[in-house]
């Protein structure tokens, strides 16, 4: 078997990492990403669109009094619409 082990990190990743951090403080850290939010929001969406996940899985769970709640606003708005 060649290559690296099963999930260890691959070295020049984390090197290609370190030296875009390290150039990030050079110029400025967080200030400069905050000029480029202002100057530059093309590039600076790019950016951030690259560093979010693409996919995100997430389940919401209601209770049932939350569902009542919900439900007699819901009734209320409705009968608020009508008797108008």
């Amino acid at each position: 078997m060649a290559g690296r082990p099963v999930g260890s990190k691959n070295n020049k990743s984390n090197e290609l990492k370190n030296m875009v951090l390290a150039s990030l403080d050079r110029v400025g850290g967080i200030e400069y990403l905050v000029s480029q939010a202002t100057e530059n929001p093309s590039a600076y969406i790019g950016l951030i669109s690259k560093l979010l996940p693409k996919d995100v899985e997430m389940t919401v769970r209601r209770s049932i009094l939350e569902e009542a709640v919900l439900t007699y606003d819901e009734s209320a708005a409705i009968e608020d619409q009508t008797s108008h």
